[in-house]
């Protein structure tokens, strides 16, 4: 049964009504993208948080960075967190919170990046910006010590800049570990995932389908498109990978295509399944759902 914070939280998505707003089409849908754009403003952690937890503001790769450090002088290992958003919206306290969080608890210490966004930037901008992030962690970490994790779009780009990083054969190994909570892995979806998408889209309360046919426009061009479609692309040599998926979410459709990949490519792939959950649950701290599944993510970075 659902802990009651977490049934407050499902009750007001359906309030807030997200799904509405995303699920717009033609004209209407590039002007709420533009809408958000024009909200991008990062305003760092708050006091509070700043009073918990050592976070540090750097530029990294030309953009501003949040590393929060932890006590330990001698820290071997890091965690590049990319933030959610659709692709288009800026992180927020949640996002501070959790990087502080995975410093604290894990003894690692945690890359913040606050990468270019959409519409006026292009994601082959945004993958640049990130891979040159990583460039920056390497020169302190060794690559098998750093952890890429994100949620929803930020998911994703565990998986896109690993694959930008071979698609451009960049002089660069890959990262540890790779830990994605409900990542959207290919914009547009084929007919075979629409036809599962259907099946979850009246239980997902935040992304309708349509927005999964439209953020490829404003995101891509036919030449950065394979960023985006990571099934079409081998998977061999990736890092071993811990995948989220909420059972009441519309990436929940990808799994069939995460196995198959990761069967083709023979990549260690741990599929996560949270029953009767949300898209990107874990980010609920608050929840005993996002406790407990925060617990054991901890755990798996503390073994790379």
């Amino acid at each position: 049964m659902a802990s009651f914070l977490y049934s407050i939280c499902d009750v007001a998505l359906h309030v807030f009504q997200m799904k509405w707003i995303l699920g717009k089409e033609g004209e209407a849908f590039d002007k709420m993208v533009r809408n958000f754009g024009k909200r991008q403003n990062v305003k760092g952690p708050s006091g509070k948080l700043r009073k918990k937890y050592e976070y540090q503001m750097k530029i990294l790769g030309g953009q501003p960075c949040y590393i929060v450090k932890t006590q330990d002088s001698k820290v071997e290992k890091a965690v590049l967190l990319f933030f959610g958003g659709g692709y288009f919206m800026p992180p927020d306290q949640g996002d501070f919170a959790l990087a502080g969080e995975i410093a604290e608890r894990t003894g690692a210490e945690v890359y913040l990046p606050m990468y270019p966004l959409a519409p006026k930037y292009k994601l082959i901008d945004t993958v640049k910006s990130l891979t040159d992030v990583y460039w920056e962690m390497l020169r302190y970490y060794e690559s098998d010590k750093i952890v890429f994790m994100g949620n929803s779009s930020g998911a994703a780009f565990c998986l896109t800049a690993c694959l930008y990083i071979r698609h451009e054969k960049l002089p660069v190994p890959f990262p540890g570990r790779l830990i994605m909570l409900s990542p959207g892995l290919q914009m547009p979806p084929n007919e075979d995932q629409i036809g599962r998408m259907r099946q979850q889209e009246k239980k997902d309360t935040m992304i309708p389908i349509v927005f999964c046919k439209n953020i490829h426009r404003v995101l891509v061009d036919e030449n950065s498109a394979y960023l985006m479609r990571a099934f079409d692309i081998s998977w061999e040599g990736l890092p071993e990978m811990d995948v989220y998926f909420g059972s009441c979410e519309l990436f929940y459709a990808y799994i069939p295509d995460v196995e198959q990949a990761a069967k083709r490519g023979n990549v260690r792939v741990h599929i996560h399944i949270g029953e009767n959950m949300m898209h990107c649950w874990p980010m609920l701290g608050f929840t005993r759902e996002g406790k407990q599944t925060r617990a054991e993510i901890y755990e798996i970075i503390q073994t790379v």
